[in-house]
């Protein structure tokens, strides 16, 4: 059994993504995302953000069902849909800001 905190940095690993890159995409700052992968609390909200950026379900976050999971831990295509959310991000940071 591995914890939230593995489970996270093993799909940041599955594409290759910094714990910085993950922060950005998810609005908190690198900080964050360390204390999570090391036992640290988050909350349900940034659960769910995890989820939709790596693109894995809950379920496999918190390792329960661990024998499904273990087989098919993927909601979806991984690579590109990972690239495609960090685009976004990028897309966003780079874009004007109102007012400015």
């Amino acid at each position: 059994m591995s914890t939230l905190g593995e489970r996270i940095r093993k799909a940041r690993g599955w594409f290759g993504i910094s714990q910085v890159e993950l922060a950005r995409a998810l609005g908190v700052e690198q900080a964050s995302v360390s204390r999570w992968e090391n036992g640290g609390e988050m909350s349900i909200s940034h659960l769910r953000a995890i989820c939709h950026v790596l693109n894995v379900s809950a379920d496999w976050l918190l390792d329960i069902d661990a024998f499904h999971h273990a087989r098919h831990p993927l909601t979806m295509p991984p690579e590109q849909h990972c690239r495609d959310m960090l685009a976004v991000v990028s897309a966003e940071d780079a874009a004007p800001k109102a007012g400015a």
